[in-house]
């Protein structure tokens, strides 16, 4: 059974605004961070699109016509992808398709080469200039896709760049694991990347965030450090309808959230 857990799954994208003036640049820092965290959360929407459902391939290629035959199903209006394989290479191109999990208006092209052994299936998926949620990236990530009953999980590996929905261009590399259960509909995702946003170097992070299914996050916290002052910005989810950040500097405010409590 297929989830659409990452259409909650971090809906950083959804933040409102810090709101009012912003003599201290926090709300700039915190789109930045937000940015950040959105090209890790597009990343991870893409990479379980790619993968889910290949779980019981025996082979690299079986694995790959198990992705390349579900892929009308992923993505939506049917007539919004063409695919084609070639032995364990199944290239996808979109035409403003909506995604699982939370992807939308997605255009552009996909590549990706699948393996499979004893360890579980493994993705390594290339993009440049996809559009997607308002943003576009280039991204070259690897991915160890394993089940264990209805618990999944993906280990990733990331490196991209791109520019984010807030207008940041963004340059990334990191990792990050995320979690889910089909049966209970919940997930989490820790992970840090460094991120290079204009000219200052960051180091993001996402711990223990944790999400079930049309319900507000009920844990996690997003870190993002650097910038010429090396400030640390932070946004704590407590499972209510809003998320709280706060800066090393002392000052602090709340980001409202489009979910259910």
């Amino acid at each position: 059974m297929r989830t659409n857990l990452l259409a909650y799954l971090l809906p950083l994208s959804l933040l409102a605004g810090c709101g009012g003036a912003d003599p201290n640049g926090d709300a700039a820092s915190v789109s930045a961070a937000l940015d950040s965290s959105d090209q890790t959360a597009n990343d991870s929407a893409l990479m379980m699109a790619t993968t889910q459902g290949t779980e019981s391939a025996t082979s690299s290629t079986e694995a790959a016509g198990m992705a390349n035959g579900a892929a009308k199903t992923f993505w939506q209006p049917s007539t919004c992808v063409t695919t084609s394989q070639t032995n364990n290479v199944v290239t996808y191109t979109l035409a403003n398709c909506t995604g699982p999990y939370g992807l939308v208006h997605v255009t552009g092209s996909v590549v990706a080469t699948y393996t499979a052994d004893s360890a579980g299936i493994h993705a390594a998926v290339v993009t440049n200039g996809l559009q997607v949620n308002g943003a576009t990236m280039s991204l070259d990530s690897t991915a160890d896709y394993t089940v264990n009953g209805t618990a999944k999980k993906l280990v990733v590996s990331t490196s991209g760049s791109g520019t984010g929905a807030f207008g940041n261009s963004i340059t990334r590399q990191g990792g990050y694991t995320l979690t889910w259960d089909d049966a209970s509909q919940c997930g989490t995702l820790d992970g840090a990347w460094s991120t290079v946003i204009g000219t200052a170097t960051w180091s993001t992070s996402i711990d223990n965030y944790a999400q079930c299914k049309a319900r507000c996050p009920t844990s996690g916290v997003l870190s993002h450090t650097g910038g010429l002052s090396k400030t640390t910005w932070t946004v704590t989810f407590d499972g209510t309808a809003s998320a709280k950040w706060a800066s090393s500097r002392g000052r602090s405010g709340t980001i409202g959230l489009f979910c259910l409590p």
